[in-house]
């Protein structure tokens, strides 16, 4: 029996201790650096993003956010020397920064459009101060709705404006984009229809138990960072988008899995378009099909008189 008890209290212990553990990670991530954010672009479709700022007028700026910290932002003109009647704020994933967005901002540069860059709290060149950690959307959200009004300031007066996100970049553009106002059209990738079915499908992608330790990571968040997973639902937001919306999602995606952007496609209601791109994983569509996905992107655009 003490045996028993002993055992029972070890793993107790470390179900405790990993889900604290993959928590922390989460709020807290490693992230991509500008050079292997660099490296992999090139490598994958290459495009430098130093040879687009070279040779593009761009502008660095910093936004103070309502929470107390800045967030990095690069505005970069499609033609120099002029604003462009058309731009697109560009929103990364988890663990990457605004570098990475280069693939998505390449194709929109050559459609005219000039582009907001930005890393969000936690990643990249913005803050990492204590109150920064990162929620995989929820706050990057209130970040985002803040930030357009303080960058429609460098833009175009009544310009074009879109949204594109990747993974948790598009989960963060769905909740946003009800409270923004004059958006013309929002395109999501790989994002996640619910923060709480993402968690578990990401502990399943790399071999851990969802019980106990999404129950018990759940708990230590909404304790410690009053992050309530539950009720972070870009799905519930999707209704109240008026602006036409482009779904894509790689066809052999498990870390944000496939089902899901059905799953958004459906409570999305009036105009939209979705497609699935053949064999590829998570946040890889753009780079295993830059040259169609641009062709995808274009048709979009212009089915809904945007180009």
């Amino acid at each position: 029996m003490t045996v028993a008890i002993i055992i029972l209290a070890v793993l107790i212990f470390l179900a405790f201790a990993a889900s604290i553990t993959i928590s922390e990670l989460m709020l807290h991530p490693k992230t991509l650096t500008s050079q292997q954010c660099r490296q992999k672009l090139i490598s994958k479709i290459g495009v430098d993003p130093s040879d687009i700022l070279s040779t593009h007028e761009n502008q660095s700026l910093s936004f103070h956010s309502p929470f107390g910290y800045d967030l990095s932002v690069t505005i970069v003109r499609a033609v120099s020397g002029q604003k462009s009647k058309r731009a697109v704020i560009i929103a990364h994933g988890f663990t990457a920064m605004n570098t990475l967005m280069y693939s998505y901002g390449k194709l929109y540069l050559d459609m005219g459009f000039d582009l907001v860059m930005y890393d969000h709290r936690y990643h990249g060149q913005s803050s990492k101060a204590k109150n920064a950690y990162c929620t995989m959307s929820a706050l990057e959200a209130e970040d985002l709705v803040a930030l357009v009004p303080f960058v429609r300031n460098f833009l175009e007066p009544g310009c074009i404006l879109g949204l594109q996100g990747e993974s948790m970049g598009s989960a963060t553009i769905m909740i946003a984009a009800p409270r923004i106002e004059n958006l013309a059209f929002v395109v999501e990738d790989c994002g996640f229809s619910t923060m709480a079915d993402e968690v578990k499908a990401a502990l399943k992608c790399v071999h851990f138990p969802v019980f106990p330790l999404y129950h018990l990571g759940a708990s230590y968040l909404r304790l410690f960072y009053n992050l309530n997973v539950k009720t972070v639902r870009p799905i519930d937001h999707l209704k109240d988008i008026k602006a036409p919306m482009l779904f894509c999602h790689g066809e052999k995606d498990t870390f944000v899995p496939t089902c899901m952007v059905y799953e958004l496609f459906e409570a999305k209601e009036g105009e939209k378009n979705i497609h699935i791109f053949p064999n590829s994983t998570h946040a890889n569509s753009v780079l295993d099909h830059f040259d169609e996905y641009g062709k995808v992107l274009e048709t979009f655009l212009l089915s809904y008189n945007i180009l």
